[in-house]
């Protein structure tokens, strides 16, 4: 009887293992790149709304925060306001003086949404952020007096 080498055979399974290992390796990287992007596009919504809480959080009185026409003013202690907005589709955000006149297109542009409203309720504001995604994201936050 002759004896069957098996090395060849044993060669062609580890390269196919190999193949295989490498193609799953390289198709869970496009999976896993795609879950990036898809939960960057997810969330500007999300971190758009937590970001103007943030700025709200941070200033001092109650009575610094006032909501007109869609757009939030914080006012601190050195006379300067920080107005945040939506325009030209962005979330923006400008800092001026008390005493200048503000305009839209002066302020930083921020995120990419398409509607923006604040609501105040007894001393509770609701910040609703909807992004280009068509994401929805809502926060609702209460004013302290410090």
């Amino acid at each position: 009887m002759k004896k069957l080498n098996a090395k060849p055979i044993i060669l062609a399974l580890f390269l196919l293992l190999g193949i295989l290992l490498t193609l799953l390796t390289l198709y869970s990287a496009k999976i896993y790149e795609q879950i990036v992007k898809d939960e960057y596009k997810n969330n500007t919504a999300a971190i758009a709304t937590e970001y103007i809480t943030e700025k709200i959080k941070q200033c001092n009185l109650a009575n610094s925060v006032q909501i007109q026409n869609d757009m939030i003013t914080i006012s601190d202690d050195q006379n300067i306001q920080t107005i945040i907005y939506q325009y030209d589709g962005y979330l923006c955000e400008a800092n001026i003086y008390a005493d200048k006149q503000f305009q839209k297109n002066i302020g930083e542009k921020l995120f990419a949404i398409t509607d923006m409203k604040f609501i105040l309720q007894n001393e509770l504001i609701i910040v609703t952020i909807t992004d280009d995604k068509h994401q929805t994201s809502q926060r609702i936050l209460k004013i302290y007096e410090r």
